[in-house]
């Protein structure tokens, strides 16, 4: 059969020209070397454990501008918990290439080490502070708007209960 160098279309026997390409077919297609053939296919080595999905996708986000892949593998039944629950809690391990395994230690110790720095300026206390507050302002509106719409009802019964009784 005859194809066409440049498009690599087929044609039928007895055609002699590309429609397309308006080149002539030849009777073999020299076959081009693949961008990927040229990689090293590594191992993969351990990086960190951590806890759940969030802070599995925080490092794969600190990792991905630097071109490092990140392997997850779930502890125990890990994976399943995490289909069917959304979250896990036996824990995930994250492998990197063992050939960027040194980068991404580097990074995430940068990480860490920009994290401690902001540690004294003690932001996340003033948040916490607000929000336990706010947290606690939230739950008395909700005790009180559900006894305001169940006291009445509760009352009403109470009074025709005792009312059946004395009657």
């Amino acid at each position: 059969m005859p194809w066409c160098p440049k498009c690599k279309t087929e044609y039928r026997d007895g055609f002699t020209s590309c429609k397309d390409c308006n080149i002539e077919l030849v009777t073999e297609l020299e076959l081009e070397p693949d961008e990927n053939d040229n990689l090293v296919y590594d191992k993969e080595a351990f990086l960190i454990s951590v806890a759940d999905d969030s802070d599995a996708k925080a490092i794969e986000a600190l990792l991905r501008p630097y071109g490092i892949s990140v392997l997850r593998k779930y502890k125990g039944a890990g994976e399943y918990l995490q289909i069917s629950m959304g979250k896990t809690i036996y824990g995930i391990d994250l492998f990197v290439s063992s050939m960027e395994l040194e980068t991404a230690k580097e990074v995430i110790n940068a990480m860490n080490e920009s994290s401690v720095e902001l540690e004294n300026y003690n932001v996340e206390e003033e948040i916490l502070s607000y929000s336990e507050s706010e947290y606690s302002k939230r739950k008395r509106r909700k005790i009180w708007t559900i006894a305001l719409i169940f006291m009445p009802g509760v009352l009403l019964m109470a009074i025709s209960i005792i009312w059946e009784f004395f009657r």
